[in-house]
């Protein structure tokens, strides 16, 4: 049972940890992150099992994780409430052609970051942006202004 309460709070914490990390952290991991995450996972593991590592002890709290998350799933899907705390939710960062500062600090997104996500969605600039929306997993979904008909042809 040990493992088992463990295997929880673990669970809480890590989901807590990356909740407050942000979406963008979790999009732009670098090779140093995912070393980072190797040895946070080692060191999550033993906080775990502590001194049994017996494959049953190893079972028991891969299992207590997953049903964890599962419930956490059912738990959204069952109650829409709670769907922005579980899992987030997709925000403007721009709204008709308008950046907004309030949000990107609120997602720890700079300027320079925004300027970049543009450009590898094939915009020159923001100028030519309507809607920019930060997905839940931390990518972004560019809408272009809307061209007026050449009145000229």
């Amino acid at each position: 049972m040990d493992v088992v309460l463990r295997s929880l709070i673990i669970f809480i914490a890590v989901w807590a940890l990356i909740r407050l990390s942000g979406k963008r952290e979790i999009a732009q991991l670098n090779a140093f992150d995912m070393v980072l995450l190797v040895v946070i996972g080692d060191l999550v593991a033993q906080a775990i099992v502590q001194e049994d590592y017996s494959l049953t002890a190893a079972i028991i709290a891969v299992s207590t994780i997953a049903m964890a998350s599962m419930l956490v799933a059912r738990l959204a899907f069952l109650v829409p409430a709670l769907q922005p705390f579980i899992n987030d939710r997709p925000r403007a960062m721009i709204l008709q052609g308008k950046i907004d500062h309030t949000a990107m600090r609120a997602e720890r997104l700079t300027r320079a970051e925004l300027d970049e996500a543009a450009r590898q969605n094939g915009f020159v600039t923001l100028a030519d942006v309507d809607v920019c929306v930060l997905e839940v997993d931390g990518n972004f979904s560019f809408y272009r202004k809307a061209t007026t008909p050449n009145s000229e042809e």
